[in-house]
């Protein structure tokens, strides 16, 4: 019996593949290592319990940060549950992250997420790439 672990695909920011269905891919990863590992009735309920227990996606971006207190990201696939992951892309964003607070602020429902910062204005010049669990 195969034991291996399955690696998921890392989506490009910016291309087609920038939105993964959660579920949808959770689903079939699940139930194709079910499969494998015991071969029964099993395999195919799992992961229709998942998909019909989450309804997540994932959306991948980037954004630079006005220079301001608080940026607006306008992505459409924002919801009031949504959930977002920052991650600085270069030093200046690293340097204003640690130093002026960085955080998510606000959400509009299929309009936008806001960034801002704790204390002080950002450059313009830093860049985020962010992670958004609609």
């Amino acid at each position: 019996m195969d034991r291996r672990l399955m690696f998921l695909p890392t989506p490009v920011p910016g291309t087609a593949d920038n939105q993964i269905p959660t579920t949808q891919f959770v689903a079939q990863a699940l139930g194709s290592a079910l499969a494998t590992a015991i071969g029964s009735t099993i395999a195919t309920a799992v992961p229709q319990i998942i998909a019909s227990t989450l309804a997540t996606t994932i959306i991948f971006g980037n954004f630079t940060l006005a220079t301001a207190t608080t940026t607006v990201v306008a992505q459409t696939a924002v919801v009031g549950t949504s959930v977002v992951s920052l991650t600085p892309t270069n030093a200046t964003a690293a340097l204003t992250w640690r130093t002026a607070g960085i955080f998510v602020s606000a959400y509009t429902a299929a309009t936008s997420f806001s960034v801002s910062t704790q204390t002080g204005t950002a450059t313009g010049s830093e860049t985020f790439q962010y992670v958004l669990f609609a």
